[in-house]
């Protein structure tokens, strides 16, 4: 089985899409980490319960 130059796997388009989408992926994971380290969102105080409600309330 010899390799020429015209099946070789870095002449494959499938084979780029194999390998860049995970590369993509965590590219990608990696920027929305950056991003929300970088600007979180203000924590909501109105929307934070007071006290809990009773157990046996409706």
């Amino acid at each position: 089985m010899s390799k020429t130059k015209s099946n070789a796997w870095y002449r494959q388009p499938v084979m780029w899409i194999v390998v860049l989408l995970p590369i993509l992926s965590v590219i990608g994971g990696g920027a929305m980490v950056v991003l929300s380290a970088l600007s979180p969102d203000q924590e909501v105080h109105s929307e934070r319960l007071r006290e809990l409600p009773p157990v046996d309330a409706p």
